[in-house]
């Protein structure tokens, strides 16, 4: 169970610096490449992100490992996708991470796919 909230941390954390190094890189004319908007929805998904993992812990504390793990394993990438979608620089890459986040949505939906009150 530790294992799981060490990778989830790591995983929020790991998204929050890429999105500050990405954030303050500078163009080559040496305007800034994202706008306050960006930085404060990246922020706030981030925030969001760390918050849902944190209250899964003590909701999804009888689930099984295997189950565990594959839920941690779609939000984190349910988080990456939607750091993502706020920070794309071009349509192609906004495309690319709005079909990772419904494919997670899919996914997270799906979890309790073998239990009978949730089908």
């Amino acid at each position: 169970m530790k294992i799981v909230v060490v990778v989830g941390l790591l995983a929020i954390v790991t998204a929050l610096f890429a999105a500050l190094v990405f954030l303050y890189r500078d163009r080559g004319q040496g305007t800034r490449m994202v706008k306050a908007l960006a930085i404060r929805v990246g922020l706030s998904v981030t925030l969001v992100a760390f918050l849902v993992q944190m209250y899964s812990l003590e909701y999804l504390h009888d689930e099984p490992p295997a189950a565990l793990g594959r839920y941690y394993a779609y939000q984190s990438l349910f988080a990456f996708s939607m750091m993502g979608l706020v920070l794309s620089p071009n349509l192609l890459q906004l495309f690319i991470c709005w079909e990772l986040v419904g494919l997670c949505s899919y996914l997270l939906i799906g979890l309790y796919y073998q239990k009978q009150s949730a089908s």
